[in-house]
């Protein structure tokens, strides 16, 4: 699955086989006996780092193969393991990738689940654009700009019939086009944890909301109980967690009886979530009839399984044999 992933990076996404990649292998936390899982898979507990150590020396070759074959077919960029020593959960390891980048003064990255490919090319001009400009000039609070999946593509017709004329007036304020593309920018009201571009400095501060938290948004939250509903733990993922709370406020504040655009402009501006698609010159209600799922959706999902492939389980055989 994972080669699926890296192929679809450096051939969908332009100007990316030169650029250098890093997988992140969240750390086990305990290992247990077979009769002990919660489920018959050794690795039915993995979510919470916990594995058969069987299980556990299988993830160990695994990641040695990787790294070998990552140094033979990437070419000339940099390609790495990078094995964390303990169980992390998705939300920290993506927080230990970005310290990794910001320890490097790299100011952007690619943000890649391992089961999720690429699958319709992403310009070269687009990801110019988002870095040169829109994240430093446009919008200069900008933290992540996603790609659509099947259920993100649709994430602007179902705003557009939940919200109606709030939502609308909203997105096309925050909308903006990118120049020499038929793609455009709106804005994001749920932090996806599918593929996306972040900036490094800027997205670290989403671990730390009692101090990056603007005093609009404290006060909209009330008390530091709903403000703490916003901390990522480890374990976690970054939507189930801070990307609910996001979700709720925006919701909360399309659906006032009052009409609060400024409001809803500035607390969508701190959270700093977009997402990059298609531009549709119809009617957004008549358009979405007439077009395929393809032209839509950038990045898909591959359905992976919780036991070794009966691939992985001959390569594993076939090296402890040599």
């Amino acid at each position: 699955m994972i080669w699926k992933v890296i192929n679809s990076i450096d051939e969908q996404v332009q100007g990316a086989s030169e650029c250098d990649l890093f997988v992140y292998c969240d750390g086990i936390r305990s290992t247990r006996e077979p009769d002990a899982m919660r489920g018959t898979s050794p690795w039915s507990m993995s979510k919470i780092g916990t594995v058969t150590e069987e299980a556990a020396e299988a993830y160990r070759k695994y990641k040695r193969k990787l790294q070998t074959e990552l140094r033979e077919q990437r070419g000339q960029a940099e390609s790495l393991v990078v094995e964390l020593s303990q169980h992390n959960g998705f939300a920290f390891c993506v927080k230990q990738a970005l310290l990794d980048c910001e320890a490097a003064n790299v100011p952007f990255c690619l943000l890649i689940q391992h089961d999720r490919c690429f699958a319709k090319v992403v310009p070269e001009t687009s990801l110019h654009y988002l870095m040169d400009h829109f994240f430093a000039l446009s919008e200069p609070n900008a933290r992540y700009v996603g790609f659509p999946t099947v259920k993100s593509s649709k994430y602007d017709a179902s705003m557009s019939v939940k919200h109606k004329e709030r939502w609308e007036s909203f997105r096309d304020i925050e909308k903006q086009v990118v120049p020499n593309t038929e793609q455009e920018l709106i804005p994001l009201c749920f932090w996806y944890d599918s593929n996306h571009l972040a900036h490094v400095k800027r997205y670290l501060e989403i671990y730390t909301p009692f101090l990056s938290a603007s005093k609009e948004l404290k006060h909209l939250l009330d008390t530091p109980l709903r403000l703490s509903k916003m901390v990522l733990r480890k374990g976690d993922f970054i939507e189930d967690r801070f990307g609910q709370v996001q979700r709720d406020v925006m919701n909360d504040l399309l659906s006032m009886e009052k009409d609060q655009q400024v409001l809803v402009c500035s607390i969508s501006r701190w959270f700093g979530c977009y997402l990059l698609k298609q531009k549709l010159d119809l009617d957004l209600g008549k358009a979405l009839l007439g077009i395929r799922e393809q032209d839509l959706v950038f990045v898909r999902h591959l359905r992976g399984r919780t036991t070794p492939s009966p691939q992985l389980r001959k390569d594993i055989e076939k090296e402890e044999e040599r």
